[in-house]
């Protein structure tokens, strides 16, 4: 994301915060729609990373590795991922600690955590397919609302076509925002790396920004 502008949010939505985050947001332009994204932040991994001075881990084969180790004990390291357990050793002694035996085993344990959960994306745009084509990249990495700016042609099949993706709908008129479906609950199967990839990109904005 582009032009980003880094917002605090009102303590009103404490409701959407686990223990030991803080809730914040990013706004930008990105393909024709106002992208917003909520995130909370794991304080206690911010903290821990400015302390050591672990930056955003932007690599998506690195984190699969990582996503594969445990956080409080040694475990052998996948064969496919040594390579990139030792060269992310190498660099950022602070993200795993990593041994090899005496039978040339590499084992490795993680010293990161996810350091940002996305709450909710937000595409707010005046056209229904660009709306829909951004929700579309969005999809997978959390919950998605859209917001359309002076209504759409047919409310009716505007609903029905973000109820059928889980994508939340809210329409902005003469009469004000209209909540029309609410976006599904975010509970996918599992975490993945390019979840992870995503967060640690949105997480180096949020640093970037509090720097700046």
């Amino acid at each position: 994301m582009k032009d980003v502008h880094l917002e605090a949010v009102a303590l009103g939505d404490a409701a959407k915060l686990l223990p030991g985050e803080m809730l914040c947001r990013h706004t930008a332009d990105v393909f024709g729609s106002r992208i917003t994204v909520t995130y909370a932040v794991n304080a206690e991994e911010h903290a821990r990373r400015e302390q050591v001075g672990t930056a955003a881990i932007e690599d998506e084969r690195a984190l699969a590795m990582l996503l594969a180790l445990p956080t409080d004990d040694l475990a052998p390291v996948p064969p496919r991922f040594v390579d990139v357990a030792i060269d992310l050793a190498s660099h950022s002694a602070s993200t795993v600690d990593i041994f090899a035996d005496p039978d040339g085993d590499v084992w490795a344990c993680r010293r990161v955590d996810v350091p940002v959960r996305v709450v909710e994306i937000e595409i707010a745009s005046s056209r229904w397919l660009l709306a829909m084509r951004a929700a579309h990249r969005w999809n997978g990495y959390g919950p998605r609302k859209i917001v359309m700016a002076g209504g759409v042609p047919d409310e009716l099949a505007a609903s029905i076509e973000a109820s059928h993706y889980g994508i939340g709908l809210t329409i902005e008129d003469g009469s004000g925002a209209r909540v029309i479906i609410d976006a599904d609950t975010f509970n996918p199967r599992r975490f993945t790396a390019a979840r992870w990839l995503f967060a640690e990109t949105v997480y180096r904005q949020f640093v970037d920004a509090v720097r700046s």
